[in-house]
């Protein structure tokens, strides 16, 4: 706004001296009177409030969807994992592919101790934010448990193989 004479009405605008400044503009000069704006969020700070929305107690349940997305992922993996098993059984007679297969079960079923967790947390949060996405979460716990328990098959055919490897 411009008053009638032509500058600026009075009001707090940035410092010509000083962008991060704010400067009290009196409509004819500038006074001695300066503070800092509200400072810019950084990008960690950012970047930490977007996780807000995972909470397990947020009322969108985002949980929800991010532990539908593990569970998916854990899906294709364990798919991986039983189909190298079933094509490739020779795999399992060298200690280093075998080791490697069972750090990978390991991290796999590590994953899904994980999503039963938030899928769980995430179907108390839907329960209780009138059905917010109470169906991915509850899908994302039966996927879980699903692969939980092929895990731990595997584990159980891997581990005795990778004992008896040859080094």
């Amino acid at each position: 706004m411009t008053s009638v004479h032509g500058s600026p009405e009075p009001g707090w605008y940035a410092d010509p001296e000083a962008p991060d400044l704010l400067r009290w503009w009196d409509g004819t000069g500038w006074s001695d009177d300066q503070f800092r704006s509200k400072p810019e969020e950084s990008f960690l700070v950012a970047r930490l409030r977007s996780y807000r929305d995972l909470s397990p107690t947020a009322p969108n349940n985002m949980l929800a969807t991010s532990s539908l997305v593990q569970a998916l992922i854990e899906v294709l993996f364990t798919l991986g994992i039983v189909l190298v098993l079933r094509l490739f059984p020779s795999l399992l007679d060298g200690l280093t592919a075998a080791t490697a297969i069972l750090i990978t079960v390991g991290v796999v079923l590590l994953l899904a101790v994980w999503t039963l967790i938030t899928s769980a947390a995430s179907v108390r949060n839907g329960r209780r934010n009138d059905g917010k996405r109470l169906r991915q979460a509850q899908v994302a716990f039966v996927i879980a448990l699903i692969v939980f328990v092929l895990m731990v098959a595997v584990l159980l055919e891997v581990f005795p193989r990778w004992v008896s490897a040859e080094m």
